[in-house]
């Protein structure tokens, strides 16, 4: 897919051309420029990306992958439980029962394999994509060392009264349902657009943030916030009326000032 650019101005050698003759990008780059191509997020983007705990991804790049992890885990179930029922409900001959018991080893074998292989890429888009919504990955740890700590707190309770140890128990329980439900709240929302302080959003580079870094950035220089444009080539904030980076000279994208 590709968008079409209209705030280009036109060829220096046409004859109805406006464009100043200093124009810091080549002719020959001109006509590349007006088709940007839009960047595409698939079932695999987070493998791409599989140790990247520092960045953004967008609500489509971790639900792909949730969707993607969820048809290999029931491809790999369902033969196994298929092979459970006949086992459960016919009698069945040695060598059948061995070939059998062979297949459900080999597609637990390759089930954990797959659970390894997803383990890092999971986690790491997870973390991604909180950052994508202006939230620290950081509250993963409390949901990870949470229940340990909570185990152990409810363990000496039970020893020391088993009424009170039940009464945690029940608690830690619904700490755990209300984080799931916080966190699966979180994965849904939609980007923050333009800059946080994790980097560019990846679904709306050109926005202005309404997020605590912005808010930090104009409060700590101006009154309001500068509406900008970000390269995608450098990366570099530059005022939303300008056509070109003031860093790399390269085309910027259409900023809602200059429509």
């Amino acid at each position: 897919m590709y968008q079409l650019r209209r705030d280009y101005p036109p060829c220096k050698n046409h004859k109805y051309s406006t464009a100043p003759a200093s124009a810091p990008v080549a002719e020959a780059a001109v006509v590349q420029a007006q088709l940007q191509p839009v960047e595409k997020v698939g079932m695999f983007t987070a493998f791409k990306h599989y140790a990247d705990f520092k960045g953004r991804a967008r609500r489509k790049e971790y639900w792909l992958f949730y969707l993607l992890n969820v048809i290999v885990t029931t491809v790999l179930n369902v033969p196994i439980r298929i092979i459970g029922f006949i086992v459960e409900n016919n009698t069945l001959s040695t060598s059948l029962g061995t070939t059998l018991a062979g297949v459900v080893v080999l597609i637990t074998g390759i089930s954990f394999l797959w659970a390894l292989a997803i383990f890092v890429p999971g986690l790491a888009v997870l973390v991604r994509r909180l950052h994508d919504t202006d939230k620290s990955g950081k509250i993963l740890i409390w949901y990870i060392i949470s229940p340990v700590i909570a185990g152990l707190v409810i363990g000496i309770a039970l020893v020391i009264s088993p009424g009170f140890g039940i009464f945690l128990y029940i608690i830690a329980i619904i700490a755990v349902i209300v984080f799931g439900i916080a966190l699966f709240v979180f994965t849904c929302q939609d980007s923050e657009g333009g800059i946080n302080q994790y980097g560019i959003s990846p679904k709306y580079p050109n926005r202005v943030s309404s997020g605590s870094y912005n808010k930090t950035k104009a409060s700590s220089g101006s009154t309001a916030p500068r509406r900008t444009v970000i390269c995608r080539k450098c990366g570099t904030e530059n005022p939303a009326s300008k056509v070109y980076c003031t860093s790399c000279g390269d085309t910027l994208p259409l900023s809602t000032d200059r429509r």
